[in-house]
This record gives C-alpha cells, sequence and structure tokens, in this order.
C-alpha cells in the first residue's frame, strides 16, 4: 500500500504548478498526493476523516502568528494543529511541511506542537522562500527521509543545501522542556485569570454591602414614625 501525502492549499500562491511538480516527485518514490483547500478546522476534519498521512504539506503565505492568504485573515497556527489533532490524520513520526514564508521559526512550531502532541516533527524555511524553491527543498526532504532514511536534521540539512536556503526541522522530543515550560505558563495564566474573577466578584458582593450596610446607617428612626404604634400590639 503506497504511502499519502496531503498538500493542503490555503492560499492562491499556492499554485497547481508548485502542487504538480511535487505530485510528481513523491509519485516517483511510489508516494500518492491528495490535495485539499484549507477553509476552517471543521471542513478539515470531515475531508481527513479515516485517512492517514506520511506527510502534510502546508502550501501558504505566512508569519509569526499564522497562515493563509498575504491580503487576508491568517488562520493561527494553534488552528492548523488543533484541525490535525483533532482528525487523527497524521501517522506517528510522520512530518508537518510548512511550505510558506517563516514556517521553519521555532515559535511556529512550539506553537503547533504545543496544540498537538501527534505531530512528531515540523519542517519549513526560517526565512522567505519562493515556490520553486519550496518544492526543491520538499523533493530533498522526502527523498532523505522516505527514500535513504535519514534522520530528520539530516534531512533539513540536505533541503537547505539543495537551495542554498536554511530550512529546519524541529523534532516534538527535542522541544518537550520548552512545551512543558508552556503548558505550566500556560496553567499559570489561567490560574491568575480565575483568581482575578473571584477577587473582582469577592470586591462587587463587597461593594454591595457597603451599600446596603450605607441604606441600614441611613434608615429612618423606628420610633419617631409611630412604628410601635402602628405594629405592636395594644394594651389590654
Amino acid at each position: 500500500m503506497n504511502k499519502t501525502c496531503l498538500f493542503l492549499k490555503a492560499a492562491a500562491a499556492a499554485c497547481a504548478d508548485e502542487a504538480d511538480v511535487i505530485s510528481a516527485h513523491l509519485k516517483s518514490m511510489h508516494v500518492d498526493t491528495e490535495l485539499i483547500e484549507w477553509i476552517s478546522i471543521d471542513d478539515f476534519t470531515k475531508r481527513v476523516v479515516g485517512k492517514k498521512f506520511e506527510i502534510i504539506y502546508l502550501g501558504a503565505h505566512a508569519d509569526c502568528s499564522g497562515f493563509g492568504e498575504s491580503n487576508g485573515t491568517l488562520h493561527p497556527w494553534e488552528n492548523l494543529g488543533a484541525a490535525i489533532c483533532g482528525s487523527d490524520c497524521m501517522v506517528p513520526e510522520g512530518t508537518l511541511f510548512l511550505g510558506c514564508c517563516r514556517g521553519g521559526m521555532k515559535t511556529v512550531a512550539l506553537k503547533i506542537l504545543k496544540q498537538c502532541a501527534k505531530i512528531d516533527y515540523v519542517m519549513g524555511p526560517n526565512w522567505k522562500s519562493k515556490g520553486g524553491n519550496l518544492a526543491t527543498a520538499f523533493a530533498a526532504f522526502t527523498r532523505s527521509r522516505l527514500i535513504n532514511s535519514d534522520e530528520p536534521a539530516e534531512a533539513a540539512e540536505r533541503a537547505s543545501k539543495a537551495v542554498g536556503q536554511v530550512f529546519t526541522c524541529y523534532d516534538r522530543q527535542e522541544l518537550e522542556a520548552e512545551l512543558e515550560l508552556l503548558n505550566k505558563l500556560g496553567e499559570i495564566a489561567h490560574n491568575q485569570l480565575v483568581i482575578y474573577q473571584i477577587v473582582s466578584a469577592l470586591r462587587d458582593d463587597i461593594t454591595r454591602i457597603s451599600d446596603q450596610l450605607g441604606l441600614v446607617g441611613t434608615a429612618p428612626d423606628l420610633e419617631s414614625t409611630g412604628f410601635d404604634e402602628l405594629f405592636c400590639c395594644p394594651p389590654p
């Protein structure tokens, strides 16, 4: 049974030529290619349900915050991680190849890996890159990994040499300490928010009680209003 690569197109710039080059390269290695467009997490999940991919290639514009069209709204990297994790569409030891500018930044890899424990490797260029270079680097990387069974760092180095540009492959195991720190910082931030909400609620309660006490303190004198005469039992 052939292995399968998912070409995930999230921008018009991820043109058919780029997809065709990558598909032809993978076919020579007996790897099938499936192409879908990114719309949303839910749509992605429906399209890949029951499927497994050795490699997911993302074709998009991107920066450290997210991916998508260069002149449109970018989708957070966390959304991509959530979609892959929720659909369980990646095999163990699979690679997410970010075919977009800045896809090799560590901050991007950490956002994705923190969101999804089912992604083992995140690969991409550290700087701006063109579609042709991305396709060439991807070809060098996948051949190194799938045919030569090179370790990810070696495969990334081969991709970098193929286009004269730095590509980095991040290994989840190497980033476990940083991921654990991010999780702890997230827990601390959550706890601080809970404490803030509790303190705010207490402050509101104290303010309300103070207002009520103030009303009691300024209440009219009961004797002067004839309270006893109105409500006490008359003498026999």
